[in-house]
């Protein structure tokens, strides 16, 4: 929101194709039925920097900004657990409701 309001176009191409690229990630990791949501969230986390790296690379028109992505995705994957871990312990003290069909 803050790159829409007072940020640069260029700040909001970096923040949508992390964002995205790490959702549809998400999203196929949930559907396979293999991670917890702590697998999913470090997933997130670590395709948000391979997307903005991407749009680094084409900006850039440089393939040497890859070199960083060893660094952020161990970044991205680290902070991933993390909010995997308090998303986790979130979801155990949200009451289940069973749906009327």
């Amino acid at each position: 929101m803050s790159a829409i309001f007072i940020g640069s176009p260029s700040i909001l191409i970096f923040s949508l194709s992390g964002g995205l690229l790490s959702l549809a990630a998400m999203i196929i990791v949930k559907r396979s039925e293999r991670f917890s949501i702590i697998g999913v969230s470090a997933a997130g986390g670590f395709f948000h920097n391979v997307g903005q790296i991407l749009v680094a690379v084409f900006v850039m028109s440089s393939w040497q900004i890859v070199n960083y992505l060893t660094v952020l995705g161990i970044c991205g994957v680290f902070t991933g657990v993390i909010i995997g871990i308090i998303s986790n312990e979130i979801v155990k003290h949200i009451p289940s409701q069973k749906v009327n069909q």
